[in-house]
C-alpha cells in the first residue's frame, strides 16, 4: 500500500513535468463553455484600441553599409550637425530613413539624371583599383546631385498629405 505524504508536493518545474495528473489536464480539450480570465478592464482597453489608428509599423530590415574613410567622415560630420542642430540624440537609423524619405520624394528627377549617365562599367574591387571606385562614385553622386536640386522642395506637409490619401484612397 502507499505511505500518505506528510510533506507538500514540490512545485519545480521538474517535479511539475512528471506530473501525469498535470501532463493528463494538459492534454484536454479547452471547452467553450469554460470561463475565461479577461478582466473588464482589459476588454474596454481592446474596444477602445480599436478606434486608435493602427501604430506605425517598426523597421524590419537591417542593413550594414561598408563606407570609405571619407563617406565615414562625411556621415560622422552629418550626424554631428543634425543632433547639435536638433539638440537629440539621434541615431545613425533615424537620420538615415529622414535622408531615404527625402530621396523618394526627389526619386523622378534622380531617375531623370541617372539615366542621362548611360552604361558604366562597375569597377573591381580590389586593391589598385581606388581611382576607378572613385570616379565611378562621384558620377553617381554628379547625378543624384543634380536630381536632388531639380525635384521641387519637400514639404512635411505634402508628405503627410500623400500619407492620407494612401490610407483613405482620396
Amino acid at each position: 500500500m502507499a505511505k500518505t505524504l506528510h510533506e507538500p508536493t514540490p512545485t519545480s518545474a521538474v517535479a511539475r513535468l512528471l506530473d501525469r495528473g498535470a501532463a493528463a489536464r494538459a492534454l484536454q480539450p479547452v471547452s467553450d463553455s469554460a470561463p475565461r480570465d479577461i478582466e473588464p478592464a482589459t476588454r474596454t482597453t481592446a474596444v477602445q484600441d480599436l478606434n486608435k489608428p493602427p501604430p506605425t509599423p517598426a523597421p524590419a530590415t537591417k542593413r550594414e553599409f561598408l563606407l570609405s574613410t571619407d563617406a565615414e567622415r562625411t556621415f560622422n560630420q552629418l550626424m554631428t550637425l543634425y543632433r547639435d542642430a536638433t539638440g537629440s540624440r539621434l541615431t545613425s537609423s533615424q537620420l538615415f530613413r529622414a535622408i531615404l524619405r527625402a530621396i523618394a520624394h526627389a526619386l523622378p528627377e534622380i531617375e531623370r539624371e541617372v539615366c542621362r549617365l548611360g552604361a558604366m562599367r562597375l569597377p573591381a574591387n580590389g586593391r589598385g583599383f581606388e581611382s576607378q571606385r572613385e570616379h565611378f562614385e562621384r558620377r553617381l553622386a554628379t547625378a543624384f546631385a543634380a536630381g536632388m536640386r531639380a525635384a521641387a522642395t519637400y514639404h512635411l506637409e505634402a508628405d503627410e498629405a500623400a500619407r492620407t490619401r494612401d490610407r483613405t484612397g482620396r
